[in-house]
């Protein structure tokens, strides 16, 4: 029952048991809840205050059910669950536009949501829903849910959502703060975890935010999200995992955006590409950033791929990558051509022996590379071997070259290759030439 006492409203006890509502609307101007409204509305002040309202014990069971259809949009959903319970004090401010809550405990179990239209299905549930206040402006957040998204031709995705931790909210001000620690769990199948504060002024978002992504199985997220709009991606077969560290810190609100520091890693990890049966093992370590004034700058310490007769390691970076970006790299690959080469198509018939060695560095703008005049660039690079050899069984044709090299580099504006050797050897069908340098 509800009470009165002094400036506190109090319902001791309610209990609500086997509810089922319809909601109808029928077009634009009419629907089943405008029973609700008169035609003519008297004119009322603005609200005040409300006083406290204290709950004692307000449960709702009975699997409650929510019907709604809407014509114009030929769209239903169906909203049930178990069970609800409140207990606690609130208190809302409408013209200071704050609220205050004392010892809230509340519970939701087993909630189910079934949205309809003609072409997407979306199933919802929530598993479990706890939210507690053991202390003033702290609470304590617990959620167990999953959606299941039919989106016709899109096709279908599963999102598990897992969440537990602690919040901090102020709102006293006019405004609202709210502080996590160690707030995190899993949104589709991402595990994450989140620490910081956003304080939501008139003037904007201040965000100084962590977040820390650990262990998250890539492949796997690939698999269920991305297959299905890119079809080549089950060409591979990977178990990358990856761990990753986000930092947001400054103002959110309209122009405005915060500066934003990433950095990502990818231990060693398998990866083959199956057309080709090719295997590699990989691995990656790279940091970006995000200025507030929208300049995106990247450093690759270490890109790493080795397997099949192909080795590379990359170190470079990349600034102003939105803009008028500016490229320095270094690079160390190797190429064993006797297992590469069973990846050329057998139409050529080309046997290849020997290892290629190629170590350069490099720096280019995205001008350059757009004109092909390379006035401010720079590049020195050496592709060598002790010996590779060709042969072509088919037209008896063999080609041998002892300690080949190519240096590369830039003289004028233009790239320029120079090829030296110590010997050149050839036969075919039992004539050979030997060409020194």
């Amino acid at each position: 029952l509800w009470q009165l006492a002094g400036k506190r409203f109090r319902l001791a006890d309610a209990r609500i048991s086997g509810l089922s509502l319809y909601a109808h609307k029928y077009d634009s101007t009419a629907a089943n809840w405008n029973i609700f409204s008169s035609e003519k509305e008297d004119k009322q002040d603005d609200p005040s205050d409300l006083p406290w309202i204290s709950v004692g014990s307000f449960l709702i069971d009975g699997t409650p059910t929510v019907y709604y259809t809407d014509r114009t949009d030929t769209l239903a959903a169906r909203l049930s669950f178990d069970s609800f319970s409140l207990k606690g004090a609130a208190k809302l401010g409408f013209e200071s536009g704050t609220f205050s809550l004392k010892g809230l405990s509340m519970s939701l179990d087993s909630l189910l949501l079934d949205y309809f239209t003609p072409s997407n299905d979306i199933n919802a549930s929530v598993d479990a829903l706890t939210l507690q206040n053991p202390a003033r402006d702290n609470y304590r957040l617990k959620l167990d849910a999953a959606a299941l998204a039919r989106l016709g031709e899109l096709g279908t995705f599963d999102v598990p959502v897992h969440l537990d931790g602690s919040l901090y909210c102020d709102n006293k001000r006019g405004e609202m703060l709210l502080e996590t620690e160690n707030f995190g769990g899993e949104v589709a199948y991402i595990p994450l975890m989140i620490n910081g504060l956003a304080d939501f002024t008139h003037d904007g978002t201040k965000i100084d935010l962590n977040l820390n992504v650990d262990d998250c199985d890539l492949a796997g997220i690939l698999d269920r999200y991305v297959r299905q709009f890119v079809p080549a991606v089950s060409d591979f077969l990977t178990d990358v995992r990856l761990d990753m560290d986000v930092k947001a810190k400054g103002m959110l609100g309209g122009s405005r955006i915060p500066a934003i520091e990433a950095s990502m890693h990818i231990p060693s990890s398998n990866l083959a590409y199956l057309p080709m049966n090719l295997c590699t093992d990989c691995e990656l370590e790279l940091d970006a950033s995000l200025s507030e004034r929208k300049v995106l700058d990247a450093v690759i310490h270490s890109l790493k791929v080795n397997g099949d007769g192909l080795g590379l390691n990359l170190k470079g970076d990349v600034s102003n990558l939105l803009g008028q970006w500016k490229l320095n790299a270094g690079v160390d690959a190797s190429a064993a051509l006797g297992t590469v080469s069973r990846f050329l198509p057998d139409s050529l018939g080309i046997d290849a022996s020997g290892n290629l060695q190629l170590n350069a560095t490099a720096s280019v703008t995205k001008n350059e590379l757009k004109t092909l005049k390379f006035n401010d660039s720079s590049l020195d690079g050496v592709l060598s071997s002790d010996c590779i050899g060709f042969a072509m069984p088919g037209d008896t044709l063999a080609a041998s070259a002892y300690s080949p090299q190519i240096r590369l580099g830039v003289s004028k504006g233009n790239i320029v290759a120079s090829v030296d050797a110590d010997s050149i050897y050839f036969e075919r069908a039992g004539l050979s030439a030997n060409v020194r340098a």
